[in-house]
């Protein structure tokens, strides 16, 4: 049995259950509001005295925060990439406009069959949202 299919066997075992992206930040009280009031998430748990590590949920999406202030953050402020699919995205890039994002790339139709739009976090972290394009 060659290598690939032994790998490939081992992973068809396991059944993937979600996923969660931790963005690491500086500011974690400014990350929650901006996530709060822009895009409606809700905090579902935090961690430490001071708070270090955050988690937030909306609908079926979880976003975790680490402070760079932590031990245990392993990447900078800012570098983070996340893509998120939405419905009604013209009415959501109407709604960022007004909040504390830097708009990156503004809604179009793309060849890949979305309708998205970018924008950066206050801290720098890339956000894509999307929907697919009614056809």
């Amino acid at each position: 049995m060659s290598r690939i299919s032994i790998s490939r066997t081992l992973f068809m075992a396991h059944k993937l259950t979600g996923l969660v992206p931790v963005f690491a930040v500086d500011d974690i009280e400014r990350l929650c509001t901006f996530y709060e009031k822009s895009l409606g998430f809700v905090q579902d748990f935090r961690y430490g005295e001071p708070t270090y590590y955050v988690g937030l949920v909306k609908d079926v999406v979880e976003i975790h925060l680490i402070s760079t202030s932590s031990p245990n953050a392993r990447q900078p402020s800012g570098s983070g990439y996340l893509s998120l699919f939405v419905d009604q995205v013209d009415d959501l890039y109407r709604r960022l406009k007004g909040f504390d994002a830097e708009i990156v790339v503004l809604p179009d139709d793309r060849d890949y069959g979305l309708r998205d739009f970018m924008i950066k976090d206050p801290e720098g972290n890339v956000l894509t949202l999307g929907e697919p394009i009614a056809k």
